[in-house]
């Protein structure tokens, strides 16, 4: 039946089929690795997990948190409004110490296992929640105008905690020409017991981690997504073998399928690193590029590892009909198919 069709019909046909092929290759290698990475809690935890004292991680985060800290604090504005106005001076001096007490314990933080278990934690709270988010899946969360937040209250509260010992100490540590004119333990005490009373500012205790207008769209292409994402390879996979089938010349044909999954391959290479500018180059903090740089790279290393793969199998099936090919020429003249 195959043969009864005119060469140039078998061509057109073995070339359409090769091209919606050629789609389907980079279309499930991404798919396959953003659905066990991307969506799947479980590997998401596992693979950032270990990052939590990869450099510059901690270091940067340190430097990011304590900056804030000190902005929030507010040291210097604080002690003039407490001070008497003879002593107002000696409040940028004492500012200082505070300051210095408030890097010196958040870098201690950020050392220390406490960090680690809650850098997994909140991974799994915030992956979670945007999963949940998009798979419409997720009780007791709201998401209000396609907003979603998380709070990052189990960072900043143990710091605070930190600092607040800290500064309950930083009278012993001052020299005597101040603790002679200040009660700097009840002045300490005062500051620290304005800023409890406030309470953490939005900006400190919770980050937005999502936001669109079309939540909707996007719930609904994850739904697609979840239902394609291993019908596509075994489609692609029908589709390359229909390709050769139908081409008059099998072994070209299947050359060409090679070549166009190779374009394939430099397509989602490139698109790795277009996402990497996208995302990475769009972070404005130069300190927090730094640590999404990281986690980009540590994400998307299983995608590339499986591209390798697929380009090893790919060559692995050149050589075979390579091998093929130059059997056949050794034979008497004539179409493969």
């Amino acid at each position: 039946m195959l043969e009864r069709l005119p060469r140039t019909v078998r061509w057109i046909i073995a070339a359409l089929l090769a091209l919606l092929m050629s789609g389907g290759v980079m279309a499930s290698a991404i798919g396959w690795w953003a659905h066990q990475t991307l969506l799947d809690t479980d590997t998401w935890v596992e693979t950032v997990g270990d990052l939590a004292t990869e450099e510059p991680i901690p270091e940067n985060l340190s430097d990011v948190v304590s900056a804030r800290l000190i902005d929030w604090v507010d040291a210097g504005s604080r002690l003039e409004t407490i001070l008497p106005p003879v002593l107002s001076p000696l409040s940028d001096r004492v500012a200082e110490e505070v300051n210095l007490r408030i890097i010196e314990e958040t870098d201690a933080f950020f050392q220390s296992e406490e960090y680690e278990t809650i850098w997994r934690g909140l991974n799994r709270t915030v992956h979670s929640a945007v999963i949940g988010v998009l798979r419409d899946d997720l009780e007791n969360i709201s998401t209000a105008e396609g907003v979603v937040t998380v709070d990052l209250e189990p960072f900043v509260t143990p710091i605070l905690d930190r600092v607040v010992v800290g500064l309950r100490q930083l009278g012993a540590a001052l020299p005597e020409t101040i603790t002679s004119q200040i009660d700097v333990d009840g002045t300490l005490a005062e500051m620290i017991a304005q800023y409890e009373a406030e309470g953490l500012p939005p900006e400190l205790n919770s980050v937005v981690v999502y936001e669109s207008e079309s939540l909707g769209a996007a719930q609904d292409a994850v739904l697609w997504f979840d239902r394609l994402v291993f019908v596509l390879p075994v489609v692609t996979l029908l589709l390359a073998g229909l390709a050769v089938w139908m081409a008059p010349n099998r072994i070209l044909m299947g050359w060409v399928v090679i070549g166009l999954a190779a374009l394939d391959l430099i397509f989602a290479f490139g698109a790795v690193q277009w996402a990497y500018g996208r995302i990475v180059d769009g972070v404005e903090a130069g300190q927090l590029r730094d640590v999404v740089a990281v986690l980009f790279t540590e994400v998307t290393q299983l995608l590339n590892n499986l591209l390798i793969v697929i380009a090893v199998v790919l060559v692995l099936i050149a050589i075979g009909l390579f091998v093929l090919y130059r059997r056949g020429s050794s034979q008497p003249a004539g179409d493969a198919g």
